[in-house]
């Protein structure tokens, strides 16, 4: 799952289910702004074990998946990969 994913399948579960930012980050001992970063991919740098855990609160897994062929570089920015 692509982070642009990730973020989108949190804000859409999480509003699915009634919950705030706040609430969801609270479940799960982070901040709402933390949330809302991950959600909205503007989070630089965000920890495997933080999107598990706001993954796993709203019923979902992170899973592994061999690809077909080495990512070129369209395929890393398209996974959020930028050259700064």
């Amino acid at each position: 799952m692509e982070m642009d994913t990730v973020g989108k399948t949190l804000f859409s579960e999480r509003k699915r289910k009634g919950m705030t930012q706040a609430e969801l980050g609270h479940s799960v001992r982070m901040s709402r702004n933390t949330v809302a970063a991950i959600e909205k991919g503007t989070f630089k740098e965000v920890g495997i074990r933080k999107v598990e855990a706001l993954l796993n609160q709203l019923g979902y897994t992170l899973t592994v998946k061999k690809l077909d062929r080495r990512p070129n570089l369209n395929d890393l920015q398209g996974m959020g990969f930028h050259d700064e």
